[in-house]
């Protein structure tokens, strides 16, 4: 036997814990064991047996009478009585434990602990701990993965138990409400065996580490609702990013805009696009009674409202003005547009500013004949006396248009219409 083998070093550390390693039981002043007065401890012992004896015999009364209620308490006294009983009989011997397993018993062991695992098992001299891996815990159709059973060697010393192993997660799925969960059984490494607890120490205390490993195992390998410190129900559960409500997985909804999880009652869609989203990426226009995610709202440039931008009217198109900012700024640019047309703002089309058109300036205006006498002139130019024609002025309505055709001179010796 190869004395460097590290299965049987562990195996001759594992029996000096236990018991020193020669298969003798242990000492009782080892165990800080005292022996109790003779005299104090039987007469308490036999106060004991006295009360069990008194208790008997109420009970034997109240039943042979009928009395229901007087005989259920009398069970109750009797129970009590033959506990304490049993405790002062304990007491009074020495504390004793199963004889300690042999190196070779434990190294055997061991071995034997390689071919349940699979040869997944390893031993870290250095650290104190024989190291077993399990394979891939699915419970209730949730994977957890792999687990690493580890048993301290160091705390074989004391009064060992499942305290002394220690399970962790080689591909942890953990609980979602609290991530130091790896299994329904197991915190922060620490596992609750529940039941397995009191063969687990059995086990160990023999030196049956095998025997341990595997209720370890068998643990891990099953649920139990009322001592998990997460349920399967909600393993996968969601925290809603709104309220911190816990949410099944397969109800959980997310935000289009920022991707946060949210229950039903935080999920809001915007009117504007329809899509989900969370309180925190919508916005309320009061004014039209919508909430619009970033991309359906504008800011307006005047009042600085937040409004829903439409696609078909225009709204929120060329200056991201609101609608009502909108209307008045159109209004605005059809008065512009009356003012500029005559390029004076004087609305009256002529460019001249006095508010009053080329008709009206030009309308009534007598205009006397060249060389009449009106005109400084002699009234001789055409060759009569014109005497009768130079005096009479003609009337002129308005000026020649820009664009129209000048009408020929008359000849010489023609007469003006009158």
């Amino acid at each position: 036997m190869d004395r460097r083998d590290p299965l049987l070093r562990a195996a001759c550390r594992i029996s000096r814990r236990l018991g020193g390693g020669d298969g003798t039981v242990e000492p009782p002043h080892r165990r800080g064991w005292r022996a109790p007065d003779p005299a104090a401890a039987a007469a308490e012992f036999e106060a004991g047996c006295g009360a069990a004896a008194r208790a008997g015999r109420r009970l034997s009364l109240a039943l042979a009478r009928g009395w229901s209620a007087a005989g259920g308490h009398a069970v109750e006294e009797a129970a009590r009585a033959a506990a304490r009983v049993r405790a002062l009989a304990r007491e009074l011997g020495p504390p004793r434990r199963p004889a300690a397993a042999s190196p070779r018993a434990v190294l055997d062991d061991l071995r034997q602990l390689g071919d349940e695992f699979g040869g997944r098992v390893r031993v870290d001299l250095r650290g104190g701990a024989v190291v077993a891996t399990t394979e891939p815990i699915v419970l209730r159709d949730t994977p957890l993965g792999p687990f690493a059973i580890s048993l301290g060697l160091s705390g074989l010393s004391g009064r060992p138990g499942s305290e002394c192993f220690e399970c962790e997660a080689l591909d942890p799925n953990p609980a979602s409400a609290n991530p130091s969960v790896t299994h329904p059984h197991v915190q922060a490494g620490a596992l609750c065996a529940g039941d397995a607890a009191a063969p687990i120490a059995t086990a160990l205390a023999e030196g049956r580490v095998c025997d341990a490993f595997c209720l370890v195992r068998a643990v891990l390998r099953t649920y139990n609702p009322a001592s998990a410190y997460a349920s399967l129900d909600d393993w996968e559960a969601r925290e809603c990013g709104d309220c911190g409500r816990s949410v099944p997985a397969d109800r959980v909804c997310y935000c289009d805009r920022c991707d946060r999880e949210l229950c039903d009652g935080c999920t809001t869609c915007c009117d504007g696009c329809g899509a989900p989203c969370c309180g925190g990426c919508l916005e309320r226009d009061d004014e039209a009674g919508t909430d619009c995610c970033p991309d359906c709202r504008s800011s307006c440039e005047r009042c600085r409202r937040s409004f829903q931008v439409t696609g078909g009217d225009g709204v929120g198109d060329g200056g991201d003005l609101c609608p009502g900012c909108r209307a008045d700024a159109d209004a605005d640019a059809d008065a512009d547009a009356d003012a500029d047309a005559d390029g004076d703002g004087d609305g009256d089309g002529d460019g001249d500013g006095d508010g009053v058109g080329e008709a009206g300036s030009w309308a009534g205006r007598l205009v006397a004949p060249e060389g009449s006498p009106a005109d400084g002139g002699t009234g001789d130019d055409r060759g009569g006396s014109g005497a009768t024609d130079a005096a009479a002025p003609h009337l002129v309505t308005a000026p020649p248009a820009a664009n129209a055709v000048e009408a020929p001179a008359p000849a010489a010796g023609d007469r003006p219409a009158a």
